[in-house]
C-alpha cells in the first residue's frame, strides 16, 4: 500500500507564502548514478489552501488570474525544454476523450444510470498546492523512469514534483476489481504491480492557463484506499476490506494518494524560464471509470518557478 511521506501534512511555511518540502527520494529501487538537489518553491504566494476547498478553488484561481474553463486550444511552447516539443504535441493532440475508444464500456464497466448511486472522482486541490516542490535529479538509461517513459532523456533534469490524491466524493464505491481480468490494466515491471491505464494527466500551463509550457507522462495508477479524505468531519469509517493493488477500487470518502516522492509524480521543467505557471492535474480524463460527474476531475494550482 502507498503511504504519504511528503504532502500537505508535512509541508511547512518557512516564510509567508513559501512552501518547504522534505527531501525527494526515488521509489524505483534503482538509484545508481542518481543525485538530487532540492529547491524551495513558492506555490503562487498563497500558502496551503484550506482543506475544505473544492476541486477548483475559486479564490486561488481568481487571485492568480486562472481561467478554469479555457476555451482556447492549448498551444505548444518550446520554452527551451529539450523534450517538450514531441511530448506536448502527443499529449495535447488527445486532450479530449474520443467516445469510440473511451468510456466505462471500453474497459468492461457499466456507465452510471441517471439517479442511481455512483462514484465521483475528484482531485484534492489543497494537497496538490501544499505538495509542490522542485529538485534536480540525474537519470541513467537503466532507471525505471526512463523505462516507463516518465523521463525522455538521460542526464540531469529539473523536475516539478507534486502529490496526486484522487478522492471518491460520490455516493457509491468505485469497484475496479482484479487487474489480471481487465485489459485496461498495464503491468509495471519496475513497480511490480498493475496500473489502470491513463488515470492521471499532468500539464503545466503558462500563467494564462491555456498555453502549454510542459507536460508530464500520462500516468497509470494502482487505485486503492490510502487514507480518508482529510476534509471530511467526521471521517468515514474504515472499510472491513480495503481496496489494494491486487483488488483495486476506492471507497466513498477515501482517497488514493500518489505522493511526490515516487517516480513519475513530476513534470520535467528543464529549460523553462523562471516565472508564474499553472499546474493542472486531471484524473480519469478519458472516462474509463464510471462516474456521476466528469466535470470536477481537474485541480489547478498556481506555481512560481524560481531561477536556477
Amino acid at each position: 500500500m502507498k503511504t504519504r511521506t511528503i504532502g500537505a501534512a508535512a509541508a511547512a511555511t518557512a516564510l509567508p507564502g513559501l512552501l518547504a518540502g522534505a527531501a525527494v527520494l526515488c521509489a524505483c529501487g534503482q538509484k545508481t548514478g542518481e543525485s538530487q538537489a532540492q529547491e524551495v518553491v513558492d506555490a503562487g504566494g498563497t500558502g496551503p489552501a484550506d482543506a475544505s476547498a473544492g476541486p477548483i478553488d475559486a479564490a486561488v484561481d481568481a487571485s492568480f488570474g486562472i481561467d478554469t474553463n479555457p476555451t482556447q486550444a492549448p498551444d505548444a511552447s518550446d520554452a527551451g525544454s529539450t523534450p517538450l516539443d514531441a511530448a506536448v504535441e502527443a499529449e495535447t493532440s488527445a486532450s479530449e476523450p474520443d467516445a469510440a475508444s473511451t468510456g466505462p464500456q471500453s474497459c468492461g464497466f457499466m456507465a452510471c444510470a441517471p439517479g442511481e448511486p455512483c462514484p465521483d472522482l475528484t482531485v484534492d486541490q489543497s494537497d496538490l498546492l501544499a505538495s509542490v516542490l522542485i529538485d534536480t535529479r540525474t537519470f541513467a538509461a537503466t532507471d525505471c523512469a526512463i523505462a516507463e517513459g516518465c523521463i525522455t532523456q538521460t542526464g540531469t533534469r529539473r523536475l516539478l514534483h507534486f502529490d496526486t490524491a484522487t478522492q471518491n466524493v460520490g455516493n457509491a464505491d468505485l469497484v475496479v476489481g482484479d487487474p489480471t481480468e481487465n485489459a485496461c490494466f498495464q503491468w509495471s515491471a519496475c513497480h511490480q504491480h498493475y496500473h489502470f491505464k491513463g488515470v492521471g494527466r499532468y500539464t503545466l500551463y503558462q500563467s494564462d492557463g491555456t498555453t502549454v509550457a510542459a507536460v508530464g507522462h500520462k500516468q497509470g495508477f494502482c487505485l486503492e484506499d490510502v487514507e480518508p479524505i482529510p476534509s471530511l468531519v467526521p471521517p468515514p469509517a474504515t472499510p472491513s476490506t480495503t481496496f489494494m493493488c491486487t483488488s483495486q477500487g476506492l471507497h466513498v470518502g477515501w482517497e488514493d494518494v500518489y505522493p511526490n516522492n515516487i517516480d513519475c509524480q513530476w513534470i520535467d521543467i528543464t529549460g523553462l524560464p523562471a516565472g508564474q505557471y499553472v499546474l493542472s492535474v486531471l484524473v480519469n480524463g478519458e472516462h474509463f471509470l464510471p462516474e456521476s460527474n466528469y466535470a470536477n476531475n481537474e485541480a489547478r494550482v498556481p506555481v512560481t518557478i524560481p531561477a536556477q
